[in-house]
């Protein structure tokens, strides 16, 4: 009869107990509903968590009831999270989710103990639907689609750094000025869904994702209040044209 796994081993295949997942996954909705995280689906088929983790810590902490929560912790919930989240947009039904989270995260001797992989199985199934109400909205699942079949980059990031001096030998001039210098990354084609179930099981801030194409520039102050005017003003004529027609017209 197969062994029941060790305390760590069951931890990393299991992830977190469902009421302390439940407590992650609600702290994370609170934020983003607060403006203070954002979760960004990206063409990779990654999703990425922007916002202080120490926020989160805290958040996550007041949900479970627990000051002892960590960075660490922080971070590995925010994991499977994310895991959870990008699976969820990308495929039709719950139970083909499970046959694949089953296929990657269960070794053959797990999977030939029928009492333990009902166990997985059914803690993964209130997990994923608690991702699903919380986390996963209809825009999401429409912005996968989108970008399975976009024909131009689409935008994974944006870097910055901050620069306080620069030598201009060729003109003998120094720049003591601080400025900045933005890096915007994007991804070309990634093989549109084909290309996605196998990434989004193995690595989400891994080296592959460091894999797109950028642009640089750089800028100070009024660049960056040109960018958000002409944004904040795209934003709001995008959503103009979200918005139900009325009957007068």
């Amino acid at each position: 009869m197969p062994e029941t796994p060790d305390e760590n081993v069951r931890t990393k295949i299991w992830g977190l107990p469902i009421d302390r997942f439940e407590a992650a996954v609600t702290a994370l909705a609170e934020l983003r509903d607060a403006g203070r995280i954002l979760v960004f689906l990206t063409r990779r088929g990654t999703v990425k968590l922007i916002g202080q983790i120490e926020d989160y810590r805290s958040q996550f902490s007041a949900r479970a009831k627990d000051e002892s929560i960590n960075l660490e912790q922080s971070k590995k919930a925010q994991d499977e999270i994310r895991r959870l989240t990008s699976v969820i947009v990308m495929m039709p039904d719950t139970d083909s989710i499970l046959d694949h989270l089953e296929q990657f995260f269960l070794d053959d001797v797990l999977r030939s103990d029928t009492t333990l992989k009902e166990e997985y199985r059914k803690q993964q199934r209130a997990k994923i639907d608690i991702v699903s109400r919380q986390i996963v909205t209809e825009e999401m699942r429409l912005r996968a689609t989108r970008m399975a079949t976009a024909t131009l980059p689409c935008l994974e990031d944006l870097d910055f750094e901050i620069v306080s001096e620069r030598e201009d030998f060729s003109r003998g001039r120094t720049i003591k000025d601080p400025f900045l210098r933005l890096r915007l990354r994007y991804s070309e084609d990634y093989s549109g869904e084909a290309g996605y179930l196998p990434y989004f099981l193995f690595a989400f801030e891994s080296p592959a994702s460091s894999r797109g194409r950028c642009f640089e520039f750089e800028c100070d102050v009024s660049d960056i209040d040109l960018l958000r005017k002409r944004l904040t003003e795209a934003k709001q004529r995008f959503l103009r044209t979200q918005e139900p027609e009325s009957e007068d017209e």
